[in-house]
């Protein structure tokens, strides 16, 4: 498959100034760690895939990253110069979770 080195560094710079922006702005965040961000092609909408320390936190930041979309928003209309600012979406990085199930699972198993 045929990486999009355009796509690629926007999606880190993205990742960059919202990392900053959440740390120093949005109240209830501070253990939030933003896993990797996904643009799709006509760059409309960006999937922002985050963890967290606590996991039964999941619903409260959700809601705290919606609420506070129009400021992250302008964060990166700030600080990247780009035509059109992405939709975020927000979704829960499950991925080490699945990681420490499997494992688990094939401790058990040997």
């Amino acid at each position: 498959m045929k990486t999009n080195f355009k796509y690629d560094r926007l999606a880190e710079d993205i990742k960059e100034v919202l990392t900053k922006t959440i740390n120093e702005e949005i109240d209830g965040c501070e253990y939030l760690s933003i896993t990797h961000v996904t643009l799709t092609k006509d760059l409309g909408d960006a999937k922002v895939y985050f963890q967290l320390l606590d996991e039964a936190d999941i619903e409260y930041v959700l809601e705290e990253l919606k609420h506070n979309q129009q400021i992250l928003k302008a964060s990166i209309a700030d600080n990247i110069k780009i035509r059109k600012i992405p939709n975020l979406i927000f979704k829960y990085d499950d991925t080490l979770d699945n990681y420490n199930r499997i494992d688990s699972i094939l401790k058990d198993e040997f």
